[in-house]
């Protein structure tokens, strides 16, 4: 036998009990929405209990109770449960939307039962982000759910339904690192939303960059002493001189740069105390020593376009000497220091630096102190494209002084000749690192193709500025990328 009752609060559709229960109508309702197990004071009780299946077997009663009432219309809320019937709604900071324009759902939200949930998937220790939202309806459809959540950079997010006394992500999908709190289902469940407690890994990404890194220090350090031993033997004019000059100061800058990025701490391995005594002083090194590497090449590119167009004008050692030191190390000194100043948050560093990357804090687009060294690095690596296309189309177009070339063959020499070693000592190749900072690790293939591309091109071409090129023309050995 069924009992039918009436409530204000849907509008007196009717509720009806199941087969053979006999209840008052106040006490199925408090049992339904009142949600008094859920309580705060009573969170200790369901911790210390051995069978940590109730939270889930409780979640599971409290739909088969609203499945039985079959409410249509009208919302109820209580402390710790909020119910509506809808078919496009916001309900404890989620928006729903079901795929069912026949009829409403009915939606429940839970405030405080994600606490007592298992914080696992697949095994895996996770952290539940959104409210737990049960969706009811008379015909299967899918559903749309937005989440008002922070998404830490590279993290995943799980859409996970509660099936089987745990929490699956069979028939979710997830929005993406555009849309991170979107869930896309494609039935009707019990949902949540999931993040993963750490950041997606690149596979063998740490280990190609030491690689890299150990590669580089050690080119580096062969060609500065064969650049001291060649020295006088190379060094024959103002523009040699300025150019091996140049050259020794970027390539120092770069080896400081990589033997610092070597002995940063793992954020992984090292205590906290560790990471704030050494990643401060670390930081502030690789970011003096990166942009005085490319102001170096900012300079070498001014002083060679001068030599360029300016045949019969060129500059004297001192001039020159002085603009590229003014240059190469003054101008990233006060960039370093108005940016560590301007980054001073009450006496702590936190802004300025990120623990978990020892390195210079990317917050978002045009946030962060990442852009005092993305900005200057970005002009520079213009100015010296702009520098590539001039000396190509001097290339192209000599002047009578400079000579004529020989053949077809000899003017497509000197242009790869151009592109293949001017390129990656104007610096043009870390552009691509401007896309490492934009794209997530979760948005894949994209993220792996951009940064591995970066490591690689990087580790082996940036980071290591000079390779040994060693050739005897006209009885001089000539060390040079």
């Amino acid at each position: 036998e069924e009992k039918a009752y009436s409530n204000k609060g849907y509008h007196n559709k009717e509720l009806t009990a199941p087969p053979g229960v006999y209840m008052e109508r106040r006490s199925w309702l408090r049992l339904l929405l009142d949600g008094h197990p859920l309580n705060e004071s009573l969170m200790s009780s369901w911790n210390s209990t051995p069978d940590q299946s109730l939270p889930g077997r409780y979640l599971d009663s409290v739909e088969g109770l609203i499945q039985a009432f079959k409410i249509n219309s009208g919302t109820q809320t209580t402390e710790n449960i909020l119910l509506k019937t809808c078919q496009q709604c916001d309900i404890l900071n989620v928006n729903v939307q079901v795929n069912n324009f026949i009829q409403n759902a009915t939606v429940t939200a839970f405030k405080t039962l994600k606490n007592l949930l298992p914080h696992t998937l697949n095994n895996e220790s996770v952290d539940l982000l959104g409210s737990v939202v049960s969706v009811i309806a008379n015909n299967q459809s899918g559903v749309h759910f937005d989440f008002s959540v922070q998404r830490k950079r590279n993290h995943k997010m799980h859409c996970v339904v509660w099936k089987d006394n745990q929490w699956s992500s069979d028939g979710c999908d997830w929005g993406g690192a555009d849309n991170p709190g979107v869930c896309y289902c494609s039935h009707l469940c019990a949902f949540t939303i999931l993040m993963s407690k750490t950041p997606e890994q690149l596979p063998f990404a740490d280990q190609l960059t030491k690689i890299g890194l150990g590669v580089s220090i050690t080119s580096l350090t062969i060609c500065l002493l064969i650049e001291f031993l060649v020295w006088n033997k190379v060094v024959k004019s103002t523009i040699t001189h300025f150019r091996h000059t140049a050259l020794i100061n970027i390539s120092l800058c770069l080896l400081i740069a990589d033997c610092a990025f070597l002995a940063s701490p793992n954020s992984d391995s090292s205590s906290s105390q560790t990471l704030s005594n050494w990643c401060l002083p670390l930081v502030v090194l690789k970011h003096f020593c990166f942009l005085a590497m490319f102001f170096w090449m900012l300079s070498l590119s001014m002083v060679l376009l001068h030599s360029l167009i300016f045949i019969f004008h060129q500059l004297s050692k001192k001039v020159y000497l002085a603009f590229a030191f003014s240059l190469g190390y003054f101008c990233p000194f006060l960039i370093v220091l108005l940016t560590y100043i301007s980054y001073q948050n009450g006496g702590t560093n936190s802004e300025y630096f990120s623990l978990d990357t020892c390195w210079l804090k990317y917050d978002g687009l045009f946030q962060g102190s990442i852009y005092a060294f993305i900005m200057p690095v970005g002009v520079i690596v213009f100015i010296n494209f702009c520098s590539l296309i001039v000396v190509i189309l001097k290339l192209l177009k000599p002047s009578v002084s400079e000579g004529a070339f020989q053949n077809e063959k000899d003017v497509i020499r000197s242009i790869l000749k151009a592109v293949i070693f001017l390129t990656p000592i104007f610096g043009i190749t870390w552009a691509l690192g401007f896309f490492v900072l934009t794209v997530d690790l979760t948005t894949e293939p994209l993220s792996f193709i951009v940064n591995y591309s970066f490591i690689l091109l990087n580790a082996f071409q940036v980071f290591t500025l000079y390779h040994l090129y060693i050739t005897f023309r006209n009885g001089h050995c000539v060390c040079y990328r």
